[in-house]
């Protein structure tokens, strides 16, 4: 992600965490991953990660003296599954939303809607030749966004 950073303006604060769960192929998930479950994640699985990573933008934000009220997203591969879920859980906190080669979480019954998004930008790319996760999922995200869903997840 920070070949991205590098096009950004100065003054754009830029947090970056990285999930809790080691993964033992190497790097950070956010999430415990279970053999064939990677592109798999669910709100359930997601849900614990989120509040802590909501928690850990306002503690960060109280501190600084910043207003971390609304801020922007943007996750690759698993951090778009986390960016999607948090723009899904609190879609008043998030103003922008990019997701780069992800899919979105997996929910219950709870109706998500295009409601809260009719203003907001979302982008969404993926690559066709993605090993892990298929480019389609990063379509069923976008028609989730756009004309909503009902499944069923209880907050």
């Amino acid at each position: 992600m920070w070949v991205l950073a590098r096009n950004l303006p100065p003054e754009i604060a830029i947090l970056a965490p990285r999930g809790p769960f080691p993964v033992p192929e190497g790097g950070y998930s956010w999430r415990e991953i279970k053999p064939g479950t990677w592109g798999n994640a669910s709100m359930e699985d997601l849900h614990p990660a989120a509040e802590a990573l909501l928690a850990f933008v306002d503690d960060l934000a109280a501190s600084i003296g910043a207003e971390g009220n609304q801020f922007d997203l943007m996750g690759f591969s698993q951090g778009a599954a986390m960016s999607y879920t948090l723009a899904l859980l609190y879609p008043q906190r998030i103003r922008q939303l990019a997701a780069l080669s992800g899919s979105s979480p997996k929910v219950g019954w709870l109706c998500l809607t295009a409601i809260d998004y009719p203003e907001k930008p979302v982008f969404v790319s993926h690559g066709r030749q993605d090993d892990l996760i298929p480019v389609e999922q990063s379509r069923m995200a976008v028609a989730q966004l756009k004309v909503g869903r009902c499944a069923g997840y209880v907050l």
